[in-house]
């Protein structure tokens, strides 16, 4: 049941309009100051969803049958995308897609915010603090499914509260099972959603007659088709999970190491290659920057305001939904080992549910400011009708917190891409993600080696998507089952990887030399240059270094590539005397 400190849902005009206009404004100017952060990954899917809209079926190669997506429903969408406004660049479509899916997430969120126990100006400061999170922009233009997801957790979640709360009753008290699967089709995470919410129905309802079997019940509706889900998948593709999961399926100790470093994001983007123990260390000696201490100072502000809101709510449906979803998503962070990419992708649809409580939290601390008020006037669930200034040093300072987050925090705007739609820019534009370097090797492979036509890389994402005619072997085994199922001691966050891979002995050799692919790319940073000089398998040649991205944000980066004797011999026939070592960035194209 709704807590008594929510009022019944109040007239639009209780909300100023710029008020009701302003989550929207900031998530627009945040899209644009993100809109050049560009994933590889996104043109996985593309490729499978180019191969599925040419009739070859959800395939990454031709013939060869393995789910290396997490997504059908994000595949489906992609596919059908390539089919609206065929000469506009899919990743721009994707890109687009992504910000209006995140435009309805906040959209939602007014509605459904006096299901949380949130007045109308509390839903306006929730979806403010989820518009202003620079991790939600990110998302909201990675051309990924993650606002998707976003979008269908809400609904399903506020649908499970009115459930919980008796309003339907029979079958009809079941939607929200069936919006859970719809999520699960986006996004695999969504199975432990379904058992978080499962134990909230069960300890709602079990006093209630006939709780337990509606709760039963519940669960059959999105159980029934999950099985249907994965027999199709063992039909069609011969195991009952994505491919993606063996290849991450990492080691507990493993995924709690990275995973509770990945959890500290909530208002600062994720980046992989930041050591926070050390940045935490460097605030606390007084040697750290501002993003140092805004990272720092954001760590116990966000978790804490969140905490503090469900201890002062823990009775309501809506609250202990809230801790359910973020529950579950942060058990799979820690299982997962969190994400590679930058940004807080992993734990997007929680930002919602993270938001509800935090602005709990802020009337308890605003309730506690204004207990000296002598007039007693009481304040709305979310937003006080009058601010003691204590209360508005609170809302001051948590607003400055997230708009500092949001500003301080690096910026690729679409401007930095040249205001292009072409996936090419877009990708190139993202120097933090290695796009320069990403660029330049799958277009050496268009132009330079026409006559390879199985070709072994680590980078399954633009490269393989402008060369749809190409076969390509996934070193890291996302799309390759081989690797997937290799030794659960070489599995990471971003899939397979041997650091000794060369040894005959290795399961990555072996790969090799059974699959005899035309060329094998070899990925480095410059301190691996002699390593990336030493050979491979058998009688492998190497050509000049291509694809060399020096003084990128992420460091600089050279891709080796290996051709067989018989591709070696074509390279060699035709290689231009431009075919070698080409340096971009610093702004270079």
């Amino acid at each position: 049941m709704i807590t008594e400190e929510a009022p019944a849902i109040t007239s639009p005009r209780s909300v100023p309009a710029p008020a009701r206009l302003a989550p929207y404004v900031i998530l627009l100017i945040a899209a644009y100051l993100t809109f050049g952060f560009s994933v590889d990954d996104a043109f996985i899917t593309y490729r499978y969803a180019s191969n599925l809209a040419a009739g070859h079926g959800p395939v990454f190669n031709i013939g060869q049958r393995v789910e290396g997506f997490s997504s059908p429903l994000h595949l489906l969408l992609s596919a059908m995308l390539l089919t609206v406004a065929p000469s506009v660049d899919i990743l721009f479509k994707g890109k687009l897609l992504s910000l209006i899916f995140g435009v309805a997430v906040i959209a939602i969120l007014g509605r459904v915010a006096p299901r949380f126990g949130l007045s109308e100006r509390g839903a306006v400061a929730a979806q403010c603090l989820v518009a202003a999170n620079i991790n939600f922009a990110m998302a909201a233009v990675n051309g990924l499914e993650t606002t998707l997801y976003a979008l269908l957790v809400v609904i399903a979640a506020t649908r499970f509260v009115a459930e919980c709360e008796g309003e339907e009753t029979g079958w009809r008290a079941c939607r929200s099972a069936a919006l859970l699967f719809l999520a699960l089709l986006a996004r695999p995470d969504a199975l432990l959603l379904f058992a978080a919410l499962l134990i909230v129905r069960v300890m709602s309802v079990r006093e209630r007659p006939q709780g337990i079997a509606g709760a039963a019940r519940w669960a059959a509706v999105f159980i029934a088709p999950t099985l249907l889900l994965t027999a199709a998948r063992v039909a069609y593709y011969g195991s009952p999970l994505p491919n993606t999961y063996y290849a991450k399926n990492v080691a507990i100790s493993y995924g709690i190491k990275n995973g509770i470093p990945y959890l500290l994001h909530g208002l600062t983007p994720f980046y992989r290659r930041a050591n926070d123990a050390n940045v935490i260390k460097s605030v606390l000696s007084g040697h750290g920057g501002l993003g140092a201490a805004l990272f720092a100072i954001s760590i116990p502000i966000f978790w804490g305001l969140a905490a503090l809101g469900f201890w002062r709510t823990k009775k309501n449906v809506g609250s202990q939904v809230c801790a359910a979803v973020i529950g579950a998503l942060a058990v799979f962070v820690l299982r997962s080992g969190g994400d590679w990419m930058s940004g807080w992708r992993f734990m997007i649809a929680a930002l919602p549910f993270f938001a509800f409580l935090q602005v709990h939290g802020l009337r308890a601390v605003a309730d506690w400011a204004n207990r000296p008020s002598a007039d007693g006037e009481t304040a709305d669930a979310g937003i006080p009708r009058r601010l003691a200034p204590g209360a508005l040093a609170a809302y001051a300072i948590v607003g400055a917190l997230w708009g500092a987050c949001l500003l301080r925090a690096p910026h690729l705007s679409w401007a930095h891409a040249g205001f292009s739609t072409r996936g090419e820019a877009l990708l190139f534009s993202d120097d933090e993600q290695n796009g320069p370097f990403l660029v330049a090797v799958g277009n050496y492979i268009r132009d330079h080696l026409q006559g390879c036509k199985r070709i072994a890389y680590s980078e399954m994402g633009y490269a393989t998507y402008i060369n749809l005619d190409r076969e390509f072997l996934d070193e890291r085994g996302l799309a390759d089952r081989t690797l997937a199922r290799g030794p659960k001691e070489f599995k990471t966050r971003i899939g397979f990887r041997d650091p000794n891979w060369r040894r005959p002995t290795s399961v990555v050799y072996r790969w090799l030399e059974k699959k005899r692919p035309d060329a094998i790319i070899v990925t480095g940073g410059y301190s691996d240059n002699v390593r990336l000089n030493e050979p491979v398998v058998g009688d492998y040649r190497p050509i000049p270094p291509v694809g060399i991205a020096r003084g990128s944000n992420s460091g600089d980066h050279v891709a080796r590539i290996y051709l067989s004797p018989a591709a070696y011999a074509a390279w060699s026939a035709s290689a231009p005397p431009a075919a070698s070592a080409p340096v971009i960035g610093n702004g270079e194209r």
